[in-house]
């Protein structure tokens, strides 16, 4: 279930945290774009685009999608779109 936060639009997404995160996680799997669309995840197009920061504001739906595909807690895009980076992730800051 979404936390109330992530129903309130974002004035500033963080893009390039959230580019640089599923870049990351991606190759940390090994896998491919088409690898992470095949695993449920948005078109491998669309990931290129969020992975590449063109995406100024991702669906919800595409969030959750990529969430899914990453192996990552639900709502996990959303929170570092946020700038909140999820405990999980933390360990990983650069």
């Amino acid at each position: 279930m979404p936390s109330d936060n992530s129903a309130a639009p974002l004035e500033h997404p963080d893009i390039k945290a959230l580019a640089d995160r599923v870049k990351e996680r991606r190759r940390e799997k090994g896998w491919t774009q088409a690898d992470v669309a095949r695993n449920g995840g948005p078109s491998a197009g669309v990931i290129s685009q969020i992975e590449r920061a063109l995406t100024e504001s991702p669906a919800a739906d595409t969030l959750a999608k990529l969430d899914t595909a990453l192996e990552w807690p639900a709502d996990t895009c959303d929170a570092i779109l946020r700038g909140n980076v999820p405990a999980e992730l933390a360990s990983t800051t650069r």
